[in-house]
Formats: C-alpha cells, structure tokens, sequence
C-alpha cells in the first residue's frame, strides 16, 4: 500500500497536481477468496459502466457474507478513490482551511512547476487562476466531478464492506475522508464518519485490537476531536434528550473562542450564525477575515458555524447530534481514551429510552455509541451497571425485549433493521466479557431470546 504525489495533466490554464491513494498488494495470493459470491459483487461494482455506477450502488443494502480479507475488493476501493478523489477536490473551502497535507505537497509542486512570477497579472479577474489554492478547487479534467447521490452511495457501501471484512489497514482513501469532513453537506459528513467508524471497529473475535491507520493519522484525528464538541451538556442545562425533542429551545450557547497575537477574542452565536441569506462557506470566509482566524483554528470555526446554523430547527439540530454522535464513536475507539463520563452515559440512556419521541435513526445511533464504549474491557464493569443489564428494567434488558416482540409480531410496531441489528450488536457484546455475561443471566434475557429460535423471517 502506498500512495505518492503525480503530476496530472496540464490543462490550458494551470497545471493540477494529483495524488494517487490507490492500493497495490505486493502479495498477490493474500487477495484470494472461496466466497463466489463476494467475488461476483466485487467483479460486478468494478466493471460497471459509470453512467451505471449510482443505481448499482444504490441496489446494495447490505453485505451479510462471512467475514473475509478486504483485499478482494481492492479492485472496487479503488475505483471509489477515484470518485473519493474527485469529491475532495470540488471542496470549496480549501481557500479558507488549511490544506491538508496531500494538497499541500501537491501545491508546493506545482509552484515549483510553474513560479508564482512566471504567470501573467490579471488584472480583469477572469477566471484564470491565480493561486494554487484556487486550482485545487478546480477538479482535474481527467475525472469527471461526482453529484452527492454517488458520493453518498460511495461512502455507504465502503463502510458495508469494511463492517464485514478484516484486514482494514491496507485501505489507503483517508486523506480523501479527511477533506471530505469540511464538506456544507451534511449527509457527505455523516457518510464520512460512517467510513470511519466501520474502519476503527474493533472485531471481537480477535485477542488485541489490530493497528488502525486512522488514529496515526494526526490531521483527521484533530478534526474528528473538533467534531465530538456538540451542545451544551444535561449539567449545563441542556441535555442530549431535551436537545432533540423541544422545538424551540433557549437562546444557544455556542461561541467560538480562540487566542491570536496573545488576545482572547470570543466570537459570539449570532455572528456565527450570519444572514439567512448568505451559506455556510460565506459564514465561514467572513468571520475568518474579519477576525483574522489561524488557519489552526478554521475548521473549528467551521464546526461552530454549523452547529449554531442549525440550532433554531429541530430538524437540523437532530441532524447535528447524530454527527457528534459518530465523531465520538470514532475517538473513543482509541485505546488510551479515558471511559465515558457517567453523566454522558446517562444522556445517551435517555435518547435510547425514548422510543416515541425520536426518529430511529438517531435511536439507532445511539445505540452504536453505547455499544462503541461497552466493546472496551476496561470499561465494562461501569458500563454494567449504568446500562442496567442486571435488572429487569434496565436498558439493555428493555431495548431486547423490544426488538424480539418486534420480531415475533407480538406488538404491532415494526422497527427498522438497522435497528433491531444495533440492538443484537449491543447485547453481543455485553456477553462477550464476563461481567456482562452474570449480569445477562442474572436478568433472565435468555427466556427472551429463546422465543427466536422458531423466528425463520428471511428479512432479518
């Protein structure tokens, strides 16, 4: 696996510096896989026309085959590192952030390509480009720019493939994520953090956890560290629950703070939030002007900018807690992250606990935060006793029940896959470590399961 800067095709205007991410085994024989049928959907995706590519995507719900090396898809991650790449250069605030380290070294390049002072003034401000920033926000000719269907389509299926594969650390297409994160969409953010999760997911049936390239990676661990800052907390008098169930709220909170020249300047909610009128990226350029932002803090302004803009809809600020909620399944994978503060777990018991109140979605990643803290052993014995296995009105006993008179048709309420699957996963891994697993028969959940054994629905 490697990845090294090319210089790409010169167009009349500039020439535009490519980064190739691609992954090259050196060991052929590893990519080998008895699974036809995981070696007919990986031939499938790579050799479909692109014009095919999006509804091809979009037919693939799920990827239930048994866990195998990720290097047989090799062949389709590196035709999404194409659409990755080409995603990553349409983002428009390269000019405003810092760049990051590919696109850098691909700017220093092409100065030395072509000299700042070998390029005629223009001084009619036309749109010949006039920066190396401005020609990164140009893709390259060579690859045509994606819609945010295909993106999203992208990133989806990349995560279903690393969720069921091992072997993850030969996936080379961080870089492209970590622009991606500065993305105004929100749904490309999620899909991000969506990738991310899957590939610092650790595997239960291995002894250690295996080395993840994401958490070496310096600049997209300080962005997911901005992202895990949400909201004020339930002990600053706004809970996770309240946050996503009143639709009008108190005046918000959000500043943004930041010291420059040795002054602490605050910039406030309001300004944060700008005109109605004007997006996110407007926002963003006015403020990092006005106050003369370093660029070390852009992205965090960034991160401010867009919390505060959504706080006022119910809808949007919903939106924002299931990417705080991502972010934070993403850094407390790390392994010398400190446990989870009781009181945040507390706060995400209450989201899970209120099953008529919020969208599945976001119960569903609710849950998958709860389960992303429980997977650590040194965790375990506090997370026990706050998901209240022991008990029979505990959490994890109540979700379970829940999700199985689903099943059986015992209530008429018929909740997502995704859900039901969230639910099986938490409760998977509590009985993978020793305490979980007294406190799982201590609550008698083992009745409730043992209604499934005649459950032959080939949906689930």
């Amino acid at each position: 696996v490697h990845g090294e800067i090319l210089e790409g095709s010169r167009s009349a205007d500039c020439s535009v510096c490519r980064l190739v991410m691609k992954i090259e085994l050196k060991d052929k024989k590893k990519s080998v896989c008895s699974n036809e049928h995981v070696l007919a959907l990986s031939s499938l995706i790579a050799s479909v026309p692109d014009h095919d590519l999006c509804s091809q995507l979009a037919s693939i719900q799920s990827i239930e085959f048994d866990r195998h090396d990720l290097t047989v898809w090799v062949p389709v991650l590196n035709r999404f590192d194409e659409v990755l790449e080409a995603a990553a250069n349409t983002i428009k605030t390269r000019d405003i952030l810092p760049k990051s380290s590919w696109i850098a070294s691909a700017s220093a390049q092409q100065q030395q390509s072509n000299p700042p002072d070998s390029q005629p003034p223009n001084p009619d401000n036309s749109s010949q480009p006039q920066s190396s920033s401005q020609a990164h926000a140009t893709p390259s000719p060579t690859t045509p720019t994606p819609d945010s269907t295909l993106l999203v389509h992208v990133l989806r299926v990349s995560s279903l493939i690393l969720s069921s594969t091992s072997r993850r650390s030969v996936y080379n297409s961080l870089d492209h994520l970590c622009v991606l994160l500065e993305s105004d969409e929100t749904e490309i953010v999620q899909a991000t953090l969506e990738v991310l999760v899957a590939l610092v997911r650790r595997d239960l049936t291995l002894p250690r956890r295996p080395s993840s390239r994401v958490f070496t990676h310096k600049e997209l661990m300080a962005r997911i560290e901005v992202l895990c800052k949400g909201y004020d907390t339930k002990e600053d008098g706004l809970g996770l629950l309240h946050c996503c169930t009143t639709p009008t709220l108190p005046p918000c909170t959000v500043n943004f703070t930041f010291r420059h020249n040795g002054a602490h300047i605050v910039i406030h909610h309001d300004e944060l939030c700008g005109a109605p009128s004007d997006n996110t990226l407007t926002v963003l350029a006015q403020l990092a002007t006005k106050y003369d932002v370093p660029f070390s803090n852009r992205f965090e302004l960034l991160h401010k900018i867009r919390i505060s803009r959504a706080y006022p809809s119910q809808s949007t600020r919903l939106s924002a807690v299931v990417s705080h909620l991502l972010a934070l399944c993403v850094n407390h994978q790390q392994q010398h992250h400190n446990s989870m503060p009781a009181h945040f777990a507390f706060e995400l018991i209450d989201l899970v606990s209120a099953v008529e109140k919020l969208p599945f979605d976001l119960q569903t990643v609710a849950i998958r935060t709860l389960e992303t803290f429980t997977r650590e052993r040194h965790r375990m014995q506090n997370i026990v006793s706050i998901l209240g296995i022991n008990s029979h009105n505990g959490v994890v006993p109540f979700l379970l029940r829940r999700v199985v008179a689903s099943l059986t048709r015992a209530i008429d309420v018929e909740l997502p896959v995704e859900y039901s699957k969230s639910v099986m996963e938490l409760v998977l891994v509590v009985i993978a470590w020793v305490p979980g697993v007294s406190s799982f028969v201590s609550s008698s959940l083992f009745v409730t399961l043992l209604q499934l054994i005649s459950y032959r629905d080939q949906a689930h």
